[in-house]
C-alpha cells in the first residue's frame, strides 16, 4: 500500500494518469453528452462517488452546490460543450480521488485556494493584459509553422457568450490550475523544477503544436505566480481573465474608446492581434523584434508586480531552506506521456495536410 501511495505521488504518474483518464473519459462523455439527461446521470454518478469519501459537512456542501451548478449550466450548452465539460469533470474527479485518498493529503495541500487581499485585485486586469500580449506574440510566432488551433472554438463561444465564458474561460481556468499548478506542481520537489515541469505538462496536454507553444510560456508564468504567492486563487483568477479577454475582444471593439485602445500598434505590430507575416506569407523581421521587446518588457513588469505586491516572503524562505524528498527525474511514465501527446499533435497536423 505504501509503495502504491509513493507511486501515485510521482508527478509523472499523475500526469500520465491525467492523460489516460482524459482520453478514456472522452468515450462515456461523447456517449452521455449527446443529451442533458446523460449529463445528469453522469454527474450524479461522479458526485456520489466523491461524496462517498468526502467526510466533512463543508466539503459535501461544496460538492452539492458544484454538482447543481454544473448540471444546471449544461441545459444551455451545445453538445460539443457538454462533452468537453463532462471530460473535464471525469478527469478532475479521478485526480481528486488519487490525491486525497491514495496519497492521503487534503485537497488544500495540493491546491491552496486562499482569500485574495483587496489591493491585489487591482492588479489582475494589468497582469492578464500583459499575459495576453505575451501569449499573442508566441501564438503569432507558432503560426509561421502551424495554423491557429482555437479560432473556430473561440468564434463559436462568441455566438453564445454566457455559455462560452463558462465553458471556455471559467471551467478550464479552475480545472487546469488545480491540476497543473495544484496537484502536479506540489508533487515536484524543488520549486524551479516544479515551475518548468508543470509548464511542460500543461503545454503537452493541449495536444496540438500551436497551443503547446504559448501554453508552455504561459504555464511558466502561472507556475511562477503560484510559487511567489502560495495562493492558487491568484493564478485561477488571472487564468480566467486571460481566457475571458480572448472571448470578449470583438465585443470590446464595438465600444469606440476600447476600439482605439485595441487598435494600438507599434509600427506594423498590433498588440491585440499581432502577426509576423503578411497575406503573402512574407516574414516581418521588424514585427518579430518589436514583439520580442513587448514580451520582455511585459515579463519584467509582471515580475515587478509579483515581487512588490504579491510575493509571500515566508513561502520563499521555506522554499529556499526546503530539504527535497525525492528528486524529480524523467522516467518511463514521463516519456510515455510525452509520446502520447506528441503523437496526437502530429496526427492532428497530418490530418489537416491530407484533409486539405
Amino acid at each position: 500500500m505504501e509503495n502504491a501511495r509513493k507511486k501515485t505521488e510521482n508527478a509523472n504518474v499523475l500526469w500520465l494518469f491525467t492523460i489516460i483518464v482524459y482520453l478514456g473519459g472522452a468515450i462515456p462523455a461523447a456517449f452521455l453528452g449527446q443529451n442533458v439527461f446523460g449529463i445528469v446521470i453522469m454527474n450524479a454518478v461522479l458526485f456520489l462517488f466523491l461524496f462517498s469519501f468526502t467526510k466533512s459537512k463543508k466539503g459535501r456542501s461544496i460538492l452539492f452546490l458544484l454538482a447543481a451548478f454544473l448540471t444546471a449550466v449544461t441545459f444551455f450548452f451545445s453538445v460539443e460543450y457538454r462533452i468537453d465539460l463532462l471530460s473535464k469533470e471525469i478527469m478532475a474527479a479521478a485526480l481528486y480521488y488519487i490525491c486525497t485518498q491514495r496519497n492521503k493529503k487534503s485537497f488544500l495541500e495540493y491546491c491552496p485556494l486562499k482569500k485574495i487581499p483587496l489591493k491585489q485585485w487591482l492588479f489582475f486586469p494589468i497582469l492578464s493584459l500583459l499575459l495576453f500580449w505575451i501569449g499573442g506574440y508566441i501564438n503569432a510566432l507558432s503560426m509561421v509553422l502551424f495554423d491557429n488551433a482555437v479560432t473556430g472554438t473561440i468564434n463559436a463561444a462568441r455566438e453564445s457568450l454566457v455559455t462560452g465564458i463558462i465553458s471556455l474561460a471559467l471551467i478550464p481556468a479552475v480545472v487546469e490550475e488545480c491540476i497543473y499548478r495544484g496537484c502536479i506542481y506540489h508533487s515536484i520537489s524543488g520549486k524551479k523544477k516544479a515551475v518548468i515541469i508543470s509548464a511542460l505538462f500543461f503545454a503537452l496536454m493541449h495536444m496540438n503544436f500551436n497551443q503547446m507553444s504559448y501554453a508552455f510560456v504561459l504555464g511558466l508564468l502561472f507556475a511562477v505566480i503560484m510559487g511567489k504567492t502560495d495562493n492558487l486563487s491568484v493564478s485561477v483568477v488571472i487564468h480566467f481573465l486571460f481566457n475571458l479577454l480572448n472571448i470578449i475582444l470583438p465585443f470590446m471593439m464595438k465600444v469606440p474608446l476600447l476600439k482605439k485602445i485595441i487598435d494600438i500598434h507599434i509600427g506594423n505590430y498590433y498588440l491585440f492581434g499581432p502577426s509576423l507575416c503578411d497575406s503573402a506569407q512574407h516574414f516581418y523581421i521588424d514585427n518579430l523584434l518589436t514583439g520580442l521587446l513587448v514580451v520582455v518588457m511585459s515579463v519584467v513588469i509582471i515580475m515587478g508586480i509579483l515581487h512588490f505586491f504579491f510575493c509571500n516572503k515566508e513561502v520563499i524562505k521555506e522554499n529556499q531552506t526546503e530539504e527535497t524528498k525525492t528528486e524529480w527525474r524523467p522516467d518511463g511514465y514521463f516519456w510515455a506521456g510525452c509520446a502520447v501527446c506528441i503523437f496526437i499533435a502530429s496526427a492532428f497536423e497530418l490530418m489537416k495536410v491530407f484533409g486539405a
